[in-house]
């Protein structure tokens, strides 16, 4: 739990910078000067601290920040996302806070000499558990989710 609140803290820290030093820039040269950030939160599931997650993007939207959230729809096979974390990810794509990736099915990894979900696996597989991931969250969430991001970037063609 350490290891997660002092990584909420970092996140939060570097959006706050980031957020106030593109107002600087823009305020100080009156160009209207823009910097392009993108903000991911991987591993959303019902394995993460919903607290921590609630609290990131109220302050995304004190801000007006949007964010993806890189969602795992079975983390660790513990079950589909349930209705709290599905409330909590249709919040956020109602107010445009959050845009909603596949970030893998269940990250179980499927070899034991290699940390990942997809490397080892066939095509046909990895095809199979990101077509699952997609439909869950589509139908859950009323959205066409539209970005995928591998777990841990690997993925084995």
């Amino acid at each position: 739990m350490i290891y997660k609140s002092k990584y909420f803290l970092l996140s939060v820290l570097i959006v706050l910078f980031f957020y106030d030093f593109s107002h600087a820039v823009e305020n100080s040269n009156n160009n209207k000067k823009t910097i392009n950030l993108i903000l991911r939160y991987d591993d959303f599931s019902n394995l993460t601290n919903t607290e921590i997650e609630v609290e990131i993007i109220n302050i995304l939207k004190k801000k007006k920040i949007s964010c993806t959230f890189g969602v795992v729809p079975d983390h660790g096979r513990q079950g589909l996302l349930n209705k709290e974390k599905i409330n909590i990810l249709k919040e956020g794509i109602d107010d445009k806070i959050i845009e909603v990736a596949l970030h893998g099915y269940d990250h179980v990894n499927i070899r034991k000499d290699r940390h990942s979900e997809f490397y080892g696996s066939g095509f046909q597989k990895q095809f199979q558990k990101i077509a699952k991931g997609k439909s869950f969250l589509d139908e859950s969430l009323g959205i066409n989710v539209v970005t995928f991001v591998p777990p841990l970037s690997l993925i084995h063609i």
